[in-house]
């Protein structure tokens, strides 16, 4: 295949872009990591450290009582939070201008939809555990390469069911925050160690209405598999995916926007897709990227 790399302008772009989103990344992870807000609670005649969830502010977990041990566990936990949280705004205000600029170079190809389900989870703290299959794993592919996307991934309107699954069971507080989001609609199926969440996207599809029904009957069939049949091997299935290499991607949108997305090394994807029955935008597509140069064997 002969591919075209991007400019030099807009590879310039990518990599400062995605190298500083990465950054805002791990500095909203280490924040979740060091959990919600610290604060002294009376109970009777004592006085104990309590902190908040990150994620759901109704979980209290009780530290000690007051001493100068936990008057030194608060202090250090206020200090290097209000570290984390200035350098995260710092970041964001660069982020927005990286935004943008990627817009105004075309530096991505993603749709909205797929960057909205992307920090949708990475706001719940399960990205990381996460791996997306299906077309949305050709965005980070091809973002990564330094090559321009084919026309099947710039032009084609987007397949508009998501599959992504998650290597842990999601809890009824993440199931809530999901069934509450505007962004995306979704079914969740869960196993005893593992989860799958099938995304839907607000937007409507601009497929042709025989295509968007057969997509309809593919996400009943896909669904009806994954709760009849697969709900026994899905902790079978997310330890595979769990031991298969993993690929992590800043993605980037049509509109500047960015994610930053977990999936399958792409020799690996064509087998998962087969497995599950899910399609791509254009099968075509993986084989001319695995061609590249950033993918073959050395």
């Amino acid at each position: 295949m002969e591919a075209q790399h991007l400019s030099n302008t807009t590879t310039k772009q990518v990599i400062d872009a995605t190298r500083a989103f990465r950054e805002l990344v791990a500095v909203r992870r280490n924040l979740q990591r060091l959990g919600g807000s610290m604060y002294w609670k009376p109970s009777g005649h004592y006085v104990y450290l309590a902190q908040r969830s990150y994620h759901d502010s109704q979980k209290v977990v009780h530290l000690g009582l007051r001493s100068t041990e936990t008057e030194r566990i608060y202090e250090q936990f206020e200090a290097e939070r209000a570290k984390l949280q200035q350098r995260e705004k710092a970041l964001s205000e660069r982020i927005a201008i990286y935004e943008r600029m990627n817009k105004a170079v075309r530096a991505g190809t993603a749709s909205s939809q797929v960057i909205e389900a992307i920090n949708l989870l990475e706001g719940l703290g399960i990205s990381d555990d996460s791996r997306w299959l299906g077309t949305p794993a050709l965005y980070a592919y091809w973002q990564s390469t330094g090559y321009e996307a084919p026309k099947a991934l710039k032009e084609g309107d987007e397949i508009p069911y998501f599959l992504v699954f998650v290597m842990h069971k999601l809890e009824a507080q993440t199931i809530l925050k999901l069934k509450r989001s505007k962004a995306v609609t979704y079914h969740a199926v869960t196993s005893n160690h593992s989860s799958v969440l099938i995304i839907k996207s607000s937007k409507e599809s601009r497929h042709e209405e025989d295509k968007a029904k057969a997509l309809r009957s593919a996400h009943d069939t896909l669904m009806a598999y994954l709760q009849q049949t697969a709900r026994e091997l899905l902790d079978a299935l997310c330890e595979e995916l769990i031991h298969t290499p993993a690929f992590e991607q800043v993605v980037i949108s049509k509109t500047g926007k960015m994610g930053l997305m977990k999936t399958v090394e792409p020799q690996c994807l064509q087998a998962f897709n087969t497995l599950l029955g899910i399609d791509t935008i254009d099968n075509g597509v993986l084989s001319d990227l695995l061609s590249t140069n950033r993918f073959q064997p050395k």
